[in-house]
Order: structure tokens, then C-alpha cells, then sequence
């Protein structure tokens, strides 16, 4: 569908939907999952919670909508309940006692509603908010939608704060995210993932995962680069994975390398893989306050950082003292920090890199699900 069909459709699916809302009976304890962030893929807090419901709360009717036939047959696999649609899901977001959403729904703003927001992430970087908006009718409609979110779940008192100047919502609560459970609690078992994924045959496992960019190409190493590290994970009998972000079209993985790999396509679930990895290398990726309750060694590669804060999104905090570093600020250094990594022990680096975790998240194990559900009632 076209960007202008869109435009026209918006506007009368909030007024159907805003309509319906008052004429349709809500069905007691039905809990839709409204994915929005990457909605080719069951993954995110959406997913994690999704699962805990059915495990844990036998009195509560989740169902998980989707218009992806790849995510409706995994559902299917899993004998979990899945509502299929061709364009939105009219009718199952009438009837829901509370839609669960993990970015901004804006067709949600008119009529009633009771909305849970988990978001997608926690961090450092520049988020819209209320004052942030473009037009007088997205603000409208922001702060519309916004005023019906009866829990925002965040992860630390920072965090909250963040949350509030995005949402202007009173009901920001620090839960933890329900992804973070996995990093937690007698069923982990880092081995395990790695099988789970086919990746038990090597010793090491590195992921490469930055963000997107908003500029120009994106080509972080050189020839030569990829392949120095191809033969360095040879030697070392390791894997070089790259997770590119859902909203990047720009980097390209060559692929006649034997031990570096682009498994973007090939993961469901970017949270197994977190869990799976032996070491994680980012850059402005929020994705590292997550990795950090792994407790592992993380690497910022940062070869263009005034270009990113110039031309996509502003950093919030001082990026070099809220972050535990190391900062590669090119191929080489990036190397050297990969091929000995003697760094991570020394007992300066580890007080930082706690802080940064403790900065971040003021929970530590595995109820953050648990949480959730207590704050919603």
C-alpha cells in the first residue's frame, strides 16, 4: 500500500476504531499483543511477556495479532493463540481488555482503550517527545494516545524519567523489561542457546549489532578488516556474527568469508542471541543496556560518532562517562581490543562497567514479567 493510501486510511480507521470502541462489550481478561516494532518477527518484551501469560496466569486470554505468515506458523508450531489479519485488527483491538504495545500505536488515540506500553529499548539516544511533535495533528493524536497508557514499563529511575518527557504519561513504573528474564534464573544456560541456534561447535561467539543510520552508506570496516577478523576467528576456532538493526538497509557482510556470518534474516529473536554471545560490539545501539545484565565484555565501536550525533540521533547523556567503554575509534583499535581482551579483568574497568549496568537497571533477575502483571492488576 501506498505512503498516500495510508494517509487517507489513518485517519478513518482511528474514527472506526474510536466509534467501536464505545458500541463493542470488552471481553474480560482478553489481552491483545499489538507488535509494531518489528512486526515480521516474534520477538521483543511483547514476546517474553506473551509467553509468561500462557504459562503463568491461566485467568488471562493473551493473543498475539499478526499479518506475517512466518510469525502465525511459529505460533501455530508452539500451540500458542494467534489471531491472524490482512489490514488491522478491528475487531480483536475493540474486544481487548487492554492492548499490549511495545512502540507508539497512534490509530489507538480516539475512543476507549486501556493500553500497557513495554517500548523496545532503554538508553542514551535523543526519543521524541510530547514537544518533539511535527504538526498540530500528531500532537493531538500523540497525546491522545499517550493519555490511555495505564502502565509504561521501564527499568530504572532514569529510564522513568526518559519515558515520561516521550510519553507525558503518570504511569511510568519500574518493572524491568520481560526480555531481560532470560539473562536470569535456574533456566539459563548460555551452552544451550548456542545449540539452539547452531552455533555449540565454536568456542567463541562475537556479535557484531549496531544501529541504524539515518546518513549516507554504512560500511564500518575495509576490505582488509573482514578479512582479518575472518582469520582471526579461525585461529581461535570462533564466529563473527553480525545482527544488523531492523530499520538498516545499508550495510553490507560480504559473503565468501568462512567464520563471519550475517545472521540477521536467520534470527527470530535478537535476545537468544544476546544470550549466545561470548562478547558484544556495538556503537550507539541501545541494545547494550540489555547485553550488559549478561555480564560479558562489550566493545563501542565508534569510527563515526560525529557524524551519527550530526546527521541521525543526538546522544541524551555524556556518552563516554555513562557508558563503561572501551571505545574503538577505528578498525584497528577495534582489533586489538578483539584479539586480547585482558581489558575486561582489570578490577577499574569492572567497578565502571557495574555502574553502568546499575545505571541502567534497577532489578537484577528474573521477575521482571512478574512485575509487570502485578502493576497492571
Amino acid at each position: 500500500m501506498s505512503k498516500s493510501a495510508k494517509d487517507l486510511i489513518r485517519p478513518l480507521l482511528i474514527f472506526v476504531l474510536g466509534a467501536g470502541s464505545y458500541l463493542v462489550p470488552k471481553k474480560k481478561n482478553y489481552l491483545v499483543f499489538l507488535p509494531g516494532h518489528d512486526k515480521r518477527k516474534f520477538d521483543g518484551n511483547l514476546k517474553w511477556f506473551f509467553l509468561y501469560l500462557n504459562k503463568n496466569a491461566d485467568d488471562i486470554s493473551p493473543v498475539w495479532v499478526t499479518d506475517n505468515l512466518k510469525v502465525a506458523n511459529e505460533l501455530k508450531s508452539r500451540g500458542l493463540p494467534f489471531a491472524t489479519f490482512r489490514f488491522f485488527p478491528i475487531w480483536q483491538i475493540l474486544r481487548a481488555q487492554t492492548v499490549i504495545i511495545d512502540t507508539r500505536q497512534y490509530s489507538l488515540a480516539a475512543g476507549r482503550f486501556s493500553i500497557v506500553q513495554l517500548w523496545h529499548g532503554t538508553g542514551y539516544k535523543t526519543m521524541a517527545a510530547n514537544a518533539a511533535f511535527k504538526n498540530r495533528i500528531k500532537a493531538f493524536l500523540g497525546r491522545n494516545h499517550y493519555s490511555k497508557y495505564r502502565l509504561v514499563a521501564t527499568t530504572s529511575p532514569g529510564d522513568c524519567r526518559e519515558k515520561e518527557m516521550m510519553f507525558g504519561s503518570p504511569n511510568n513504573c519500574i518493572t524491568g523489561y520481560p526480555r531481560n528474564d532470560i539473562f536470569f534464573g535456574e533456566i539459563f544456560d548460555r551452552q544451550a542457546y548456542k545449540q539452539m541456534l547452531g552455533l555449540a561447535d565454536y568456542e567463541k561467539l562475537i556479535l557484531y549489532a549496531p544501529t541504524f543510520r539515518d546518513h549516507g552508506t554504512f560500511e564500518p570496516f575495509s576490505t582488509h578488516m573482514w578479512r582479518q577478523i575472518d582469520q582471526l576467528m579461525k585461529d581461535r576456532k570462533s564466529l563473527f556474527i553480525v545482527k544488523k538493526h531492523p530499520g538498516d538497509r545499508k550495510l553490507t557482510v560480504p559473503s565468501d568469508l568462512d567464520n563471519v556470518i550475517d545472521m540477521t534474516t536467520a534470527i527470530g529473536d535478537v535476545q537468544e542471541l544476546l544470550a549466545a554471545s561470548d562478547t558484544l560490539i556495538t556503537d550507539y545501539s541501545t541494545i547494550v543496556t540489555d547485553y550488559g545484565l549478561s555480564g560479558n565484555p562489550v566493545i563501542f565501536y565508534t569510527f563515526d560518532l560525529d557524524l551519527y550525533q550530526a546527521n541521525s540521533r543526538p546522544l541524551t547523556d555524556d556518552f563516554h562517562t555513562v557508558l563503561p567503554g572501551p571505545f574503538a575509534h577505528d578498525e584497528g583499535e577495534l582489533y586489538a581490543l578483539i584479539s586480547d581482551e585482558g581489558w575486561f579483568n582489570d578490577p577499574d574497568y569492572q567497578a565502571k562497567y557495574s555502574r553502568f549496568v546499575s545505571h541502567y537497571h534497577t532489578y537484577r533477575d528474573s521477575q521482571s514479567c512478574q512485575r509487570v502483571l502485578e502493576k497492571m492488576g
